[in-house]
């Protein structure tokens, strides 16, 4: 049996009924006619993969990403980048209609580099092995290269993989401006020691064990910038992650509150 998409949800995923009951269906697109298998079934709704497609959108392409049906780190890579913007208008529009009463605010969504674009990555490990967890479980997927992830952090990655990850859940990698990398491993009773004469090429080591962290190498931040001005990026802190849109980001801000020098801003 097939089924009709109808529209997408917030989470980019294909929209479509089994009898009255909403089925929400991973890897399908508006438009798209699909065999579907049932994943997990509610007492309002299911939820599906997409088995086969019978009939194919034109805003369909095939991801780069050889993980991406199996990884949960992305949900819209099928989708051709000039649908994924209309996608995140149509998004950002619907959470504001529905949650604030508000309509008609969004005027275009500025185009970004599709890919490439992170300056930073959390990065699960299990059995020793680096990667994401699939959507929904701690199933890890294993990877050698993010598409979404920069040059730096990339080969961050490349080098993590030769070596023994021991004790280690959870890996965090940034990089800036200058190609600097700060990597941060969180587990308990890492060998740090190891990790320090193995990894000669990263700039900057942290080691959280047991909660307690620990410089290994280097600075426990780098410095990053957003035009002009230099900011101090540790491990805990919070910077936009898209490189490439952060400036246009900030820019957006400045003109809409048209300031004058005079104001006092929070």
């Amino acid at each position: 049996m097939s089924y009709k998409i109808d529209r997408l949800d917030d989470f980019g995923r294909g929209i479509t009924k089994d009898d009255d009951t909403i089925c929400f269906v991973s890897n399908a697109l508006i438009g798209e006619e699909v065999e579907i298998d049932i994943t997990n079934k509610k007492s309002k709704y299911m939820e599906a993969k997409t088995k086969k497609i019978i009939r194919e959108s034109d805003d369909r392409v095939k991801p780069l990403c050889p993980y991406y049906l199996s990884c949960g780190g992305c949900n819209i890579m099928h989708m051709n980048y000039a649908s994924q913007l209309i996608f995140k208008k149509n998004k950002v529009e619907n959470i504001m209609r529905r949650f604030a009463g508000l309509s008609n605010i969004v005027k275009d969504i500025i185009p970004s580099k599709e890919l490439y674009y992170r300056n930073k990555v959390t990065l699960k490990v299990k059995n020793k092995s680096l990667g994401y967890f699939k959507d929904k479980s701690n199933e890890l997927v294993s990877i050698d290269s993010c598409y979404l992830c920069n040059e730096k952090i990339n080969k961050v990655i490349n080098e993590l993989n030769n070596i023994e990850l021991e004790n280690i859940d959870e890996v965090i990698i940034k990089s800036n401006y200058l190609n600097e990398s700060l990597v941060c491993f969180i587990g308990n009773n890492i060998d740090s020691n190891y990790l320090k004469n193995n990894l000669l090429n990263i700039d900057n080591l942290v080691v959280i064990d047991n909660q307690v962290k620990n410089i290994i190498k280097g600075n426990d931040y780098i410095i990053d910038m957003i035009d002009s001005l230099k900011f101090k990026v540790s491990v805990e802190s919070f910077f936009q992650v898209n490189s490439y849109q952060v400036t246009n980001l900030y820019n957006k801000v400045l003109e809409y509150a048209s300031l004058t020098g005079n104001e006092t801003v929070l």
